[in-house]
């Protein structure tokens, strides 16, 4: 139930003044955030289908409303916090008390990977076995252009290939 910086800017807007238009939430989050009405409009439509929101359409302007209570949605990023920092309660009470902090361990152990040697042999392997697939999508297409764009410009790139095109492309009669 975490909100990125943006969406719990759009989020205490509403939580101030329900229901919201999103031209008036526009309005509330000047000038710290300077958005496109279609921006702040996308914000909360993603809300809305998150389920933070809910909205009621009045005379073709929809009017939102929060749908989760905002103590709620900060005591779980709280919540959230002192795990990602100190382990626990416990952990932060300790650290508030003066005890050094230990770092705690990673929510996900790290992935030991194989050696780079045996990855690239792997990824050799399966090269070779998708180069050599009737459909494969590292197989070059009989009418592909290849070019060879060192040293060149996007320009010089499109114009070759575009006279490449009309040559290789039959012309009526």
């Amino acid at each position: 139930m975490m909100l990125t910086p943006l969406e719990l800017d759009i989020m205490k807007a509403v939580w101030r003044q329900p229901p919201i238009t999103v031209r008036d939430v526009q309005e509330s989050i000047r000038p710290g955030r300077n958005l496109a009405y279609t921006t702040v409009m996308t914000i909360m439509d993603r809300l809305y289908h998150k389920g933070f929101l809910r909205r009621s359409l009045q005379s073709r302007t929809h009017y939102y409303e929060p749908a989760i209570d905002y103590a709620e949605v900060r005591n779980e990023a709280v919540e959230t916090l002192i795990e990602r920092f100190f382990g626990s309660k416990e952990k932060l009470r300790d650290f508030l008390d003066g005890a050094e902090p230990e770092v705690p361990k990673p929510a996900i152990e790290p992935i030991h990977a194989s050696s780079f040697d045996e990855t690239l042999r792997e990824i050799r392997e399966r090269d070779a076995r998708d180069k050599s697939r009737d459909v494969a999508p590292l197989k070059q297409a009989d009418d592909a252009i290849r070019v060879d764009t060192t040293g060149q410009t996007a320009e010089d790139v499109l114009n070759f290939l575009v006279q490449t095109i009309r040559e290789r492309t039959p012309r009526d009669k």
